[in-house]
């Protein structure tokens, strides 16, 4: 069974009173984050000329450092289309050689690879692929550290469905082949939620209002 979402001290004030509004259909999920110590760290507006403003948010918990929840609210632009929430617990906060190697590889624009690479897929294969290897490593020793956090977000995105935490852990703790970069699976269509297995694990939510 899942476990109930921890009460939270107060009632949401701030940029978790705006998560609750702009996506209120995951209220569960918003209520199990703040009892469980998230805060948002960051919040923003991404305005389009013609359009409505697209919001995103970054959460942060001290005793999960290397993980952070992301939020992106993209509203319905147009009559009858649902404004849709996606809420990601990633693990992109990963610190250490190999994450920092990466991410400084994944900033090299054409021209840097060009000069050391006779072909990008080499870059690719050569460069990125053994440290995304190593990357879902070491998520998947965190996600089993952090397995009742991962389990508890997914219990209170999905309540419907108990068994979702369990699905997720038993596709993350797979051996770690060096001869995939990774996998996504959909753990559930309503909502949809991807596990994503590509270098910095990653769970997925999308909600969609009215």
């Amino acid at each position: 069974p899942v476990s109930p979402a921890p009460a939270p001290a107060a009632p949401p004030s701030g940029p978790f009173a705006e998560l609750y509004s702009l996506a209120p259909q995951a209220r569960s999920l918003w209520d199990y984050l703040r009892g469980d110590g998230w805060s948002v760290a960051q919040a923003q507006h991404h305005d389009k000329p013609g359009s409505r403003s697209s919001r995103s948010f970054s959460l942060t918990n001290s005793r999960h450092p290397e993980m952070r929840v992301r939020v992106a609210h993209v509203p319905s632009q147009a009559p009858g289309t649902p404004a849709i929430s996606i809420v990601d617990l990633a693990m992109d906060n990963l610190t250490g050689k190999t994450p920092d190697e990466y991410r400084k590889l994944r900033q090299w624009d054409f021209g840097k690879i060009k000069g050391k690479y006779e072909d990008i897929g080499d870059f690719f294969d050569e460069a990125l692929k053994p440290l995304r290897v190593e990357i879902r490593q070491k998520c998947q020793s965190l996600a089993q550290r952090y397995a009742a956090v991962i389990k508890g977000f997914l219990g209170q995105a999905a309540p419907g469905q108990p068994q979702l935490g369990d699905k997720a852990m038993s596709l993350i703790n797979k051996k770690v082949s060096p001869r995939f970069e990774g996998v996504q699976h959909t753990l559930s269509e309503k909502p949809l939620v991807i596990l994503n297995l590509v270098d910095f694990l990653y769970i997925r939510v999308y909600f969609l209002s009215r």
